[in-house]
């Protein structure tokens, strides 16, 4: 342990970089936070993660008090009797009993911790998990060192449009984050463009935001057993969409595109692929098996290592968002695997986007999700580029805004000049 670093206490219910996306951001932001800085982790990941730290505490949730019980009555009357109360209980207390057991697990684990040992507390949320901040919140001893990360709009009713709906409990969650931005002190985004967004349905003080993107770390590099060989021919021309292609994710343009320059052009057909990895919806798996083309594949999820490899070894990553009100607040976990490639990115979708406000307005290889004569055009292009083996490479300032240096300074500021 450096012994001149600041000390930091970050709570995260998983690391499990398998199972989520948002797992792999926060794994990422752990490991580069781990460069510069003393970390003591409370996780409560289910399968063994190593994290190389000299603090790390896998929070077991803890068996036989009141919310423990009451979420097992509950999944158990689901699974034996087909009796789901979830809903009706989460609309009473905006969250299911096996959130609030959680929860209770880890403020039992901060009771064993002196918050004057740290400089900084941070929770990690994903998706619709806030479990550490829930708990932090019930802990006020914290408050005055805490960072509550919002790593997505919270709850799902403010995603943007195509993706919002009113699930049970949204207007207790609602309150709930409320809660903590005003106990918070400070606020973290992934994403500029997110921070802007959420100012739509919270009141907070914008002086309390440090945008924190997700972190390009060299060190979740493992040696997959699978080689590349086992999933395409290294010396084509391989196009890869690696992550979920969710319903509002579509891909049958860039299939479209693809398949009409299949049609077009001899060379193409025997050089080219097209390579889907990931969870993906069954009205999307339909039309791409109806377009009859070989070198059009999809496969289920595979393990992060070794789509971290086929990611580096393709010729081109393809990013895919929804147009949604012609903007899109997110920052994909997956951006910065793609820049770690150092390949380049076919982005798919609106141009206002945090993925385009990085990339910045000098790059050429994005287009509206369904513009297909656009995306043909690009991918001609890139193929071309492929051909004649020209360079590419990302600017340095964009590498350095997600790196380890980068973080360092944003921390340490808000450590020393704010705490």
């Amino acid at each position: 342990m450096n012994n001149t670093a600041k000390n930091i206490l970050v709570l995260v219910d998983s690391l499990d970089v398998n199972r989520t996306s948002g797992a792999r951001a926060n794994m990422a932001l752990v490991q580069n936070l781990g460069q510069s800085f003393n970390l003591t982790v409370l996780h409560g990941s289910e399968s063994d993660v190593s994290l190389g730290l000299p603090e790390t505490i896998n929070v077991q949730e803890l068996k036989w008090n009141w919310q423990y019980l009451l979420s097992r009555t509950v999944r158990l009357l689901r699974r034996y009797v087909g009796l789901n109360l979830s809903p009706f209980f989460e609309n009473k207390v905006g969250f299911s009993f096996t959130f609030l057991s959680l929860s209770y697990s880890f403020q039992r684990a901060l009771n064993f911790l002196d918050i004057s040992n740290f400089h900084l507390v941070i929770t990690l949320s994903q998706g619709e998990s806030f479990v550490p901040h829930h708990a932090v919140l019930k802990s006020s001893r914290f408050h005055e060192k805490w960072l509550a990360y919002i790593h997505d709009p919270y709850p799902m009713s403010c995603y943007p449009k195509s993706y919002a709906f009113k699930g049970p409990g949204t207007d207790q969650k609602k309150r709930f984050l409320q809660v903590i931005c005003k106990h918070a002190s400070f606020l973290s985004f992934p994403s500029l463009l997110l921070s802007e967004w959420m100012q739509k349905f919270y009141r907070f003080d914008t002086k309390k935001v440090i945008i924190i993107p997700h972190q390009i770390a060299h060190g979740m590099e493992k040696k997959s057993e699978l080689t590349v060989e086992s999933f395409f021919d290294k010396k084509k021309f391989i196009i890869l969409h690696a992550g979920n292609l969710l319903g509002q994710r579509d891909p049958m343009p860039l299939v479209q595109a693809f398949k009409e320059l299949h049609n077009e052009n001899s060379k193409f057909i025997k050089r080219c692929e097209l390579l889907f990895i990931g969870p993906i919806s069954p009205n999307h798996a339909k039309k791409i098996q109806k377009s009859e083309l070989s070198n059009v594949r999809f496969y289920p999820s595979l393990n992060f290592e070794i789509t971290l490899d086929l990611q580096k070894q393709a010729s081109v990553n393809v990013i895919i968002e929804a147009e949604n009100e012609g903007l899109s607040p997110f920052l994909p976990a997956k951006f910065p695997h793609c820049l770690m490639s150092n390949k380049p990115i076919l982005y798919l979708g609106p141009e206002e986007s945090e993925v385009m406000r990085l990339l910045g307005p000098n790059y050429k290889f994005n287009s509206p999700f369904n513009n297909i004569n656009k995306i043909k055009s690009i991918i001609n292009e890139l193929f071309k580029n492929w051909k004649l083996e020209k360079e590419f490479s990302y600017d340095s300032k964009i590498i350095d805004y997600l790196g380890y240096e980068k973080l360092k300074i944003e921390i340490e500021s808000i450590i020393c000049n704010d705490l």
